[in-house]
């Protein structure tokens, strides 16, 4: 697009080198309609059709009646308008109604996920507790074994502090303080690989410790949280199609306004640009065109002066 308006500009500035300026002023007024009919059909957003000035009130309404038609090749601006006015008024109710859903949703998930870690920090903490009140019941008979033993050991020791002069009752003492040491061995190895055995099946199922209720309550959390996330998926999949919608609004927006104006539109507008005498039914949106229609109004002035000048002299 820049290529080609550098291009005519340096065209243009030739012709000026070599013609009248009347000519120059008709020319130029040619040469922007081209321009501005050129930015129109690549960026229908770079001017606004002003729909209360109806570039074609009767000759489209006539057409309408004598043809008794609804939709005709080329519609009033009004109609034009209204459609695609209305057409985005559902999308974007659709959208709304998307958004208020994806928030009740991420409001939901978030509640649910929140209730789900405590329900799971609560069956930790009885775990540990059971757990703790599981392994003294296993081990109950061995650690009272081991009290008594401990007992009898104690005993045995003070015992032998009494009659450690009696050199024969001490060594037997001592013999059979051995024994109950080597049989208080035993037990402990016996309570170490019993809590190894618990603390094996601990780690394996932990679930035998876990209370009723609260499986009960995790396992419709879980529920819930899939159903939602169920929901959330279809909700991608509905954005995904609202997507769709909403590239093919905005490629028949923008043919549906190319319609709208042709070349002698544009003529008229530059003519009214060049004549400082625009009406307002079309409007420079973009701020390319507005450089351009500024340029072509400075411009006009220029040969305008030139013009009466060529007339005085």
């Amino acid at each position: 697009m820049r290529n080609t308006l550098c291009l005519l500009l340096r065209n243009f500035l030739v012709f000026v080198g070599h013609s009248s300026p009347f000519i120059i002023y008709f020319f130029s007024v040619l040469i922007f309609a081209c321009i501005y009919d050129c930015f129109w059909k690549t960026e229908s957003d770079s001017f606004i059709v002003n729909s209360e000035l109806n570039l074609f009130p009767i000759s489209e309404s006539e057409e309408i009646i004598e043809k008794n038609e609804e939709t005709i090749e080329t519609q009033p601006i009004t109609l034009v308008l209204s459609k695609l006015q209305i057409k985005w008024r559902e999308l974007v109710s659709e959208n709304n109604e998307l958004k208020g859903v994806e928030k009740k949703l991420f409001n939901q998930i978030k509640s649910l996920e929140e209730e789900k870690n405590l329900i799971v920090s609560q069956i930790q903490d009885e775990r540990d507790e059971n757990f703790k009140t599981y392994m003294n019941d296993e081990l109950s008979e061995i650690l009272e074994r081991e009290k008594q033993i401990k007992k009898v050991i104690s005993y045995l020791e003070f015992y032998l502090d009494e009659i450690k002069e009696n050199l024969v009752k001490s060594s037997s003492l001592e013999v059979d303080i051995a024994k109950k040491r080597v049989e208080l061995a035993k037990i402990n190895q016996e309570k170490i690989a019993k809590e190894l055995e618990l603390t094996s099946r601990l780690l394996s199922d932990p679930s035998f410790l876990d209370d009723d209720s609260l499986k009960k309550k995790l396992e419709e959390n879980n529920k819930k949280l899939s159903n939602l996330k169920t929901e959330q998926s279809d909700l991608e999949r509905k954005y995904i199609n609202f997507e769709k919608k909403v590239l093919e609004f905005n490629k028949s927006y923008h043919e549906e306004r190319r319609k709208i104006l042709n070349f002698e539109d544009f003529l008229f507008y530059s003519f009214g640009i060049a004549t400082t005498t625009t009406f307002g039914d079309i409007i420079a949106n973009s701020k390319e065109v507005r450089r351009i229609v500024s340029i072509q109004l400075l411009g006009s002035v220029v040969i305008v002066a030139w013009c009466l000048k060529k007339i005085t002299d």
